[in-house]
């Protein structure tokens, strides 16, 4: 294991930039558009590991295994033995958004409440008529 004094800012930097260039020729194999879909890549123990939140790319990724793994070690000279994907999720848990009800005026209620009245579509009109008492009473 390294030292963490070996890494400066500028082998970071380096490393970082290493992994964009493996990213975007990864991108470039399997033909994905740069804006939809998102993936990150990372090396270790001569594995690499696409981390992706897209179902869809992670299984075109396990199809093409064996494609990336050929690809990379050609492209960037590296010694790959194995490609793995990890999908993770895009919010683990999402805020809970507050229903913004609107009132109706008292003319569209009783406009709603007409209409009801003339359809002769008996489920559509009880519908539209609790809409109505919904509205009344807030």
């Amino acid at each position: 294991m390294k030292r963490l004094d070996s890494y400066t800012p500028t082998n970071i930097a380096q490393r970082l930039k290493q992994l964009d260039k493996l990213q975007n020729s990864i991108r470039d194999l399997l033909s994905i558009p740069t804006q939809d879909i998102q993936f990150w890549a990372a090396i270790s123990k001569q594995q690499l590991t696409l981390f992706t939140d897209s179902p869809l790319l992670a299984t075109q990724i396990q199809y093409q295994q064996k494609n990336i793994c050929i690809h990379v070690n050609n492209v960037h000279k590296l010694n790959l033995n194995a490609v793995n994907t990890k999908l993770i999720a895009t919010e683990i848990a999402s805020p809970s958004s507050k229903k913004n009800t609107k009132s109706l005026s008292t003319e569209t209620i009783k406009s709603v409440l007409l209409f009801a009245d003339k359809i002769e579509d008996n489920e559509l009109k009880q519908a539209l008529k609790c809409l109505a008492d919904s509205k009344i009473k807030t």
